[in-house]
């Protein structure tokens, strides 16, 4: 599956990566004398490939809060459960142990680039949580406040 403006499905394809970046997509009955040799093959017949999802609103490690009163409206799911909760139990084990947990998830799900409002403000909170970022192979995009976005990437 392309990015390009129609989304086209190439069957039957190979596809060519050379330092990281695409180089060469094309069906298999094309490649003829054009085709190239690679130090690893990887036989994706039946598979699906296509680009990697993105997340643009996550809050990493509210993943360990997944299913807490999540019935409720809005403003009373927050005040009364959501707010209570990181009051008593947010500290660096449960960030950096959400935080983790959440990006193996998304790798699972194919999601390579998400956008987090994370407090990733002070150099320690960075630390505990963009090794794993990299680590993970996920682009980042670190939403610091309404005006100004950092961007990280591996």
């Amino acid at each position: 599956m392309t990015m390009s403006a129609g989304m086209e499905i190439i069957e039957d394809s190979i596809i060519g990566i050379k330092d990281g970046l695409i180089v060469k997509i094309s069906q298999k009955k094309d490649s003829g004398s054009n085709a190239f040799s690679a130090k690893e093959t990887i036989d994706a017949s039946g598979c699906i490939v296509m680009p990697g999802l993105v997340n643009t609103h996550t809050h990493l490690p509210m993943v360990c809060f997944r299913g807490m009163a999540d019935d409720l409206p809005l403003m009373k799911w927050l005040n009364e459960h959501i707010f209570p909760a990181e009051a008593r139990f947010v500290n660096k084990k449960m960030v950096y142990d959400g935080a983790t947990l959440a990006m193996a998830e998304m790798i699972l799900s194919g999601t390579t680039t998400f956008a987090t409002a994370i407090s990733l403000k002070t150099p320690l909170q960075k630390r505990l949580v963009l090794p794993e970022c990299a680590l993970l192979s996920h682009r980042v995009f670190l939403i610091l406040s309404c005006r100004t976005s950092q961007v990280l990437r591996k």
